[in-house]
């Protein structure tokens, strides 16, 4: 439902000379090859005091899905709903494409990172860093959801790109005094993300009944190629220091501060170059949307050993949070001037956790935390929407979500048995959702916006095992349960009580099933087979659409010696074919035009690492 996930990349080892390479290449089904190469350098610079760390990657991975462009495109039948807005899409399962780009979503990715490790006393270490990652895919992972093949059928030649290019600077400085540590993390981010989409079916689907439209092309009657361009360049800046003991005592604790300021401008225009005439501008749709923020926050944490085995621990995060936006959306569909808006949320976070250890293999503990998701600006609706507006009670949609809070409350156990050789973890949980940010479909004029959707109870249990077996043998696996709802009805979002919460599937789980075993003193052997489960779940794009579960088996072998390893795998083994969402168009969503973006087929691949 949320969350971080954090991420720790290795340190540079000071003393120690060590590179490392790895290169792979993989088949997938019906689609291209893929190749990818990862290398690493560790080089001590000064003895004990200064070492460098080099890791850079290459990977170009091949598509699966195809892009067909029809110039004979034929139009929706509005006989059967009474609109061509409504009607579904026109058969094409029996069209032959005039061009066929083949297995056009590719992916290429460079990523690079550097990190000094200086330690010029025992107590003081800085480690200075940078990473830089750019990735390029040439066609999204989705395909029409009519006819369901493997394609995307368009009655204009658009490419529909993707470009994500970050740089992050980073220093970490950590001084050990006698009885507590001081960390400072500082970090300079800036990042730009663009991508275009074809949007020439859902602008004649949105004007046909109005204008009279009896094709796509000016010369059928209609009104052209459109397409949509998205960019949204961020730059973010954050502080943060720390203090934590580290004496032997009874006590312990944590206090810091925490600073963190965000700069965005989305920028969104939608092209009709040759319907100028007809609507009187080639520009459908334009947004233009600059938002500022600023965070600023101070935490601590006690913790008392209250008896050789159990342990209370409190904490509380005190936040002030600042947010001003500004901006315009243009065009036919465009709202007008965004009238500039500022937003203040403070408040505080406290946690609570008991544990209780009766024994090293095992642990009790009981815990209750306070969270908060800020809110954030959005482009205003067009007046187009204003129907669909006004059914939910509204004089006008809005153009900013509140912050959401949730409150949750935890049981758990983790334990292990026979020489630490069967893990044991379980966990029941219960959380208060209130103010939830959920997607708002707008079914008459196809846009979506997000709102804060009412209360939501969330209860659920997760339990997970690790069993080493003998001759090398072992078995892992978890499972989840999530019953996740609205606790009564909102009309402001069209949520009734009783709905799932959006994008939550109420089962999960994984198994797997690992081989281990050296063979001599030379050679050693790796082998796992696993399979992983995702329940069903419901998402908004057009409307309500409910995603089916899926289950995906994956296997690996490897055989190594010394410093190499080779290792063969195969991903979806079953080859199954999953709708892994519905994804939402750029400007609007109309009925029966949805794309579904699909998992990858079957893939075989193997890799070569060696390490020195």
């Amino acid at each position: 439902m949320g969350g971080t996930i954090k991420f720790v990349p290795q340190a540079p080892v000071i003393g120690k000379f060590a590179t490392s390479a790895k290169v792979g290449v993989e088949a997938t089904e019906g689609g291209n090859e893929s190749t990818s190469f990862n290398g690493m350098i560790n080089i001590p610079l000064i003895d004990g005091k200064l070492a460098l760390r080099l890791v850079g990657s290459v990977v170009d991975r091949g598509g699966w899905i195809d892009r067909g462009v029809v110039n004979d495109f034929p139009l929706p039948d509005p006989s059967i709903t009474g609109s061509y807005f409504t009607a579904p899409r026109a058969d094409l399962s029996g069209v032959t494409p005039d061009k066929v780009y083949k297995n056009t979503n590719t992916v290429r990715s460079d990523t690079f990172r550097a990190a000094v490790l200086w330690q010029p006393t025992d107590r003081l270490t800085i480690t200075p860093s940078f990473f830089y990652q750019k990735i390029r895919t040439g066609a999204p992972d989705s395909y029409d959801e009519s006819p369901g093949t493997d394609v995307h059928y368009q009655p204009f030649d658009i490419k529909e790109t993707y470009g994500d290019e970050a740089k992050i600077a980073t220093v970490k400085g950590q001084y050990s005094f006698d009885d507590f540590d001081l960390n400072s993390v500082t970090s300079y981010a800036r990042r730009r993300q663009t991508q275009v989409q074809d949007s020439s079916e859902g602008l004649f689907k949105s004007n046909a009944d109005f204008e009279g439209l009896t094709g796509y092309a000016i010369a059928d009657g209609g009104l052209g190629q459109a397409s949509t361009t998205e960019s949204q360049p961020v730059t973010q800046f954050t502080q943060e220091i720390r203090l934590t003991s580290t004496t032997q005592s009874d006590f312990s604790w944590i206090v810091g501060a925490y600073y963190n300021r965000f700069t965005s401008h989305y920028q969104a225009i939608s092209i009709t170059p040759d319907a100028g005439p007809i609507l009187g501008t080639t520009v459908g749709y334009s947004a233009d949307l600059a938002d500022e923020s600023s965070e600023v926050a101070v935490f601590a944490s006690l913790g008392y050993q209250l008896t050789p085995k159990l342990k209370v621990t409190v904490g509380a995060r005190q936040y002030s949070y600042l947010d001003n936006v500004s901006g315009e959306t243009g065009g036919i569909l465009g709202g007008g001037v965004i009238d500039a808006k500022k937003a203040k949320t403070s408040g505080v976070n406290p946690s609570f956790n008991l544990s209780y250890t009766p024994s090293s293999n095992h642990l009790l503990y009981a815990s209750v935390a306070k969270g908060m998701r800020q809110g954030a600006a959005q482009p205003a609706t067009p007046h187009i929407c204003d129907a669909d507006v006004t059914a939910l009670g509204l004089s006008e949609a809005p153009t900013r979500f509140d912050p959401d809070y949730v409150w949750n409350y935890e049981l758990g156990s983790k334990n292990q048995y026979f020489n630490r050789k069967l893990t044991l973890n379980a966990a029941i949980y219960r959380m208060k959702w209130q103010g939830v940010q959920q997607y708002v479909a707008l079914p008459q004029c196809g846009f979506t916006y997000t709102d804060n959707a009412g209360e939501v109870t969330v209860n659920g249990v997760d339990f997970e095992f690790d069993a080493r077996l003998p001759a090398g043998f072992g078995l892992s696996g978890s499972v989840g349960y999530v019953d996740a709802a609205f606790d009564r009805d909102d009309p402001r979002t069209g949520t009734m009580a009783g709905d799932p919460l959006q994008n939550v599937p109420e089962w999960t789980g994984n198994v797997a099933f690992t081989y281990d075993k050296d063979f001599g003193s030379d050679y050693a052997l790796k082998a796992r087979l696993g399979a992983s489960h995702v329940g069903g779940s419901r998402v908004v794009s057009y409307d309500k659409f409910q995603l089916d579960g899926y289950t995906l088996v994956d296997g690996r072998i490897g055989i190594g010696k010394g410093k190499w390893l080779v290792s063969m795998y195969v991903d979806n083994l079953t080859n199954e074919r999953v709708v892994l969402n519905r994804p939402l168009a750029l400007t609007f969503n109309v009925p029966r035009l949805d794309r579904l973006q699909s998992s990858r087929p079957r893939t075989v691949g193997i890799e070569f690492t060696i390490k020195q």
